[in-house]
């Protein structure tokens, strides 16, 4: 996908905006620019509305462009989107020693990674764009498959803090979440200080996952002052993700503070709470969610949870209408699948639970998951020839699944095959040791094979085992 870019200037800046804009089509990017920049309301407008509508924002800097008012108004706008969304990157391109202008003026630029100096050393205008093309990671080299460090030192030699951070930003807009750690923790090193990288470096992290590195990332971002409501919201959902629920409350309640109409803290907040047991505070936070920030990429998992949240409740008609709502946002959304397949099981819907299976088999024929729990619903209508064909299909898919040997233990005792099904309980045992149920399993199927001294020697073994433990 081109990457979509906005360019803000000032007139003066409009040959060297030209030029850059021609090179980063050349390159692929799609790219909007006015090509009559004057001071209108019009075209303050019409930039809003591109800045709202793409996800590279590049301000082109010089003392004309600070005092300009509309690229100043689109400057803060941008700057403003992208504290507040980390998949917006911004960019200031300084083209012109900014002499003279207020300190003050000079902090807010700094507040975005800049390529250029303000000072009155610059680079030539070609080598400038060159930078810009390669920290947006439209300059590549050859080999495609070199790590981040490699690539981009190989087009800019001499690259700095700020472009390391910029290609880190692209590479994890890109989804080249390897490249994107690697660029991001050369920035944090060049700059240690500077919190925008380590804030990056904490999505990267959360993608892999690593949830203990995205943490620290996160947290160190917000000890260097970078604490927007995103980064609070991510670092709670990676203690959350760790069963650290109190904790990740509270980073949840500072991102809600921050922007209460924010869905991914509701969510996160949600889900802690469920995980304390605190259901009904829980449900009240994913309805919260939805009336904050009704379309959102949160909305199906916001209902997803109140489902989840409802059943814990025992709501269960509730609990199927809110799995419905989070399938007709995302039809093959799979943990709402599982969820509401799971709902009309309890129902006594099997039917129509077994045809949420097969839509997952179908969509996924190594979904082992879907096999047994298909396996286990044609057991509880007696269709064993069936669950036992289901059973064998999870066990192609992985022979040293427990529960597929266990499931396949259930057909064969429902078609009266007991030492065939005595043989797969022992095997899954073997895969799954000290399981209750396991052993449950078998302790019956001894029963149904009048083994009665093996059967009163397992439970020996059984309470031996358990007082062992204590």
């Amino acid at each position: 996908m081109a990457l979509r870019i906005v360019v803000s200037y000032a007139y003066t800046d409009m040959a060297f905006t030209k030029d850059l804009v021609d090179a980063l089509r050349h390159h692929g990017a799609d790219v909007w620019y006015a090509k009559h920049p004057h001071d209108t309301m019009e075209l303050a407008h019409t930039i809003s509305e591109e800045i709202r509508a793409r996800r590279v924002f590049l301000a082109v800097l010089s003392p004309s462009a600070l005092q300009s008012h509309v690229a100043r108004s689109a400057n803060q706008q941008a700057l403003s989107r992208f504290r507040q969304a980390p998949n917006r990157i911004a960019v200031g391109i300084i083209v012109r020693p900014l002499l003279g202008v207020s300190p003050a003026t000079l902090r807010r630029v700094h507040e975005i990674p800049c390529i250029g100096s303000s000072e009155e050393t610059l680079y030539s205008e070609q080598d400038l764009i060159h930078r810009v093309l390669c920290a947006l990671g439209l300059i590549f080299t050859e080999t495609k498959d070199t790590d981040a460090e490699q690539e981009l030192a190989s087009v800019l030699p001499d690259a700095t803090a700020d472009e390391w951070l910029i290609f880190g930003q692209t590479c994890y807009q890109q989804q080249r979440i390897d490249e994107a750690i690697t660029a991001l923790k050369r920035a944090t090193i060049l700059m240690p200080e500077h919190a925008l990288p380590w804030a990056y470096l904490g999505l990267a992290y959360a993608n892999v996952p690593n949830k203990i590195e995205a943490i620290y990332a996160f947290s160190r971002a917000r000890e260097l002052g970078f604490s927007p409501a995103w980064v609070w919201s991510n670092e709670a959902a990676m203690l959350a993700d760790l069963d650290r629920y109190e904790e990740a409350l509270r980073a949840a309640d500072a991102a809600i503070a921050l922007s209460h109409s924010y869905a991914h803290p509701w969510l996160v907040k949600g889900n802690s709470l469920r995980g304390l047991g605190r259901y009904q505070e829980a449900l009240d936070a994913y309805e919260q969610g939805l009336v904050a920030q009704p379309k959102s990429p949160q909305t199906a998992k916001l209902w997803a949870g109140k489902a989840a949240t409802l059943k814990s409740l025992f709501r269960d008609e509730e609990a199927l209408l809110a799995w419905d709502h989070a399938l007709a946002i995302n039809p093959r959304y799979t943990y709402a699948l599982y969820g509401k397949a799971k709902a009309l099981r309890d129902q006594h819907r099997e039917d129509e639970a077994l045809a949420i299976y097969d839509q997952l088999v179908e969509a996924d024929s190594a979904n082992i998951q879907a096999w047994i729990d298909k396996a286990d619903t044609l057991h509880d209508i007696d269709r064993y020839d069936e669950a036992l064909a289901a059973s064998e299909e999870a066990l192609r898919q992985n022979a040293r699944h427990a529960e597929a040997w266990n499931v396949q233990g259930h057909a064969l005792t429902g078609l009266n095959r007991y030492e065939e099904a005595l043989a797969a309980y022992q095997q899954a045992l073997r895969l799954k040791p000290n399981s209750g149920a396991i052993i449950f399993n078998i302790g019956s199927t001894l029963m149904l094979l009048d083994r009665l001294s093996e059967f009163e020697e397992m439970v020996k073994q059984t309470i031996a085992s358990v007082s062992g433990s204590q």
